[in-house]
């Protein structure tokens, strides 16, 4: 059985570590991972190849979820994450914003390892920088 990941049904499972094979993250694609309490909006988890990298599911723009949809945080096009509240796109290699009002600035990182085919996301605090993301 796979890990406890927020996949947009009726149960939101707390997550505060988790380690999942990366397989299990769709290849150019996105999993949002629920929050710890109802106070954490989730942390989203992407995937190119063998490269992770996780972020905070906290727009810049109004600090609010990037999902409306619970759990839909890919746009249409297939390569960015979009914040369905103002329609901002960020890319999901660095959580970039490329279109919208918060252009420019970023997702928020979270800590994510790689090794031996398994990610480990570590959420909570983040370091002024952001978190490392694996090569």
């Amino acid at each position: 059985m796979g890990p406890p990941l927020h996949d947009g049904g009726p149960h939101r499972r707390a997550v505060t570590e988790l380690t999942i094979p990366v397989a299990e993250i769709p290849d150019g694609g996105a999993r949002l991972l629920a929050g710890s309490n109802s106070a954490d909006p989730g942390t989203i988890v992407t995937r190119s190849g063998s490269r992770v990298a996780a972020f905070r599911n906290d727009c810049p723009h109004a600090h609010l979820p990037l999902d409306l949809i619970p759990g839909r945080v890919m746009a249409r096009d297939g390569r960015h994450l979009l914040c369905a509240n103002h329609g901002a796109l960020f890319r999901t290699s660095d959580g970039l914003c490329v279109r919208g009002p918060c252009r420019g600035r970023r997702l928020p990182r979270v800590a994510v390892t790689v090794a031996d085919g398994l990610a480990r996301i570590t959420p909570g605090p983040r370091s002024p920088r952001g978190a490392r993301r694996s090569s």
